[in-house]
């Protein structure tokens, strides 16, 4: 017995007058198998009138309103099958956006190895201390992902581990991906489905060599060192939270917060109150621009540090 979320209208075919009842009958609960061969006939021999009727249509012989054919509002078989498949259609889902995430950028730097004959102890004693460190095997190669201040020294790490870095002149920062709220605590994962893979279109359109790794529990960003700044500006630009800011930040602002007081750096020479005219991003490409005095307020630290608002 099925039933579809459907409204029908029955029309009988010419000829044969509706019958009238009170109370309908009730079906079965179990119908006898003579009762079920009785509808299963009565039902195919209304479907083969109703064929017979549209052939008739369809040649010329219902002559209109006039003819024997159905009536001109009534449903064809092929318009009851239409209407009982969109009852069945399930409306697809509009895609959910992953919405705000908080990042965490690990402290220690890392490096990215080759691997040419297994794992390498430094790998080994990583995993075996905390530290962060992913193995990646492919069907062709194999790469570890390891911090860089457990690294023996470059030929040591050639000759006995059979292992090399891929490229000595950069380093990468990992990190974590959250959902906010997480507080000082360290943040809550899993972040929400998809965040990460958001993120990292975020950060190519910026743009910015992100790899993506996932493990059980966790999704970690590696982000090269040399373009931390540019993602976090990419990342916070977007709603995102990302700290510490002394890890992702430029670190020139620092510099001269600890210079000695008789040198005057260009950012002590720029503080104050300023308010934006024009901002630029990249340098050199205009994207907001304002008439004096209607752009935001910039209030900025002699160390380089600034709130806008």
């Amino acid at each position: 017995d099925v039933r579809f979320p459907v409204r029908v209208r029955y029309v009988l075919p010419r000829g044969e007058a509706p019958t009238k009842s009170k109370e309908a009958p009730q079906p079965e609960a179990h119908p006898r198998p003579e009762a079920r061969s009785t509808a299963a006939a009565a039902e195919a021999a209304y479907l083969e009138r109703v064929r017979r009727q549209e052939a008739e249509e369809a040649g010329g012989a219902g002559g209109g309103r006039g003819g024997r054919g159905l009536p001109a509002m009534a449903p064809t078989l092929a318009a009851w099958r239409t209407h009982v498949e969109f009852a069945l259609e399930v409306a697809p889902q509009p895609p959910q956006e992953a919405g705000a995430t908080c990042l965490e950028a690990l402290a220690e730097s890392v490096a990215l190895l080759r691997l040419n004959r297994g794992v390498p102890e430094c790998v080994r004693g990583a995993a075996r201390s905390g530290h962060f460190c992913a193995v990646v095997q492919e069907p062709g190669a194999a790469t570890a992902w390891v911090p860089r201040k457990l690294l023996p020294a470059t030929a040591e790490l050639a000759e006995a581990e059979g292992a090399e870095e891929v490229d000595p002149s950069r380093g990468w920062c990992a990190v974590r991906v959250g959902r906010p709220g997480s507080g000082r605590g360290g943040l809550k994962v899993p972040a929400a489905p998809g965040a990460a893979g958001a993120l990292c279109a975020l950060l190519a359109r910026a743009p910015v060599a992100a790899r993506l790794l996932s493990a059980f529990g966790t999704e970690v960003l590696l982000i090269p060192e040399d373009a931390l700044p540019a993602a976090a500006a990419a990342l916070v630009a977007s709603g995102h939270a990302i700290w510490p800011s002394t890890r992702v930040c430029d670190p020139s602002p620092w510099e001269a917060l600890r210079a000695p007081p008789s040198s005057t750096p260009h950012l002590r020479r720029l503080a104050g109150a300023w308010s934006l005219v024009q901002r630029e991003e990249p340098p050199g490409t205009t994207v907001e621009e304002y008439t004096e005095g209607d752009g935001p307020l910039r209030l900025q630290a002699p160390c380089g540090l600034f709130v806008e608002l």
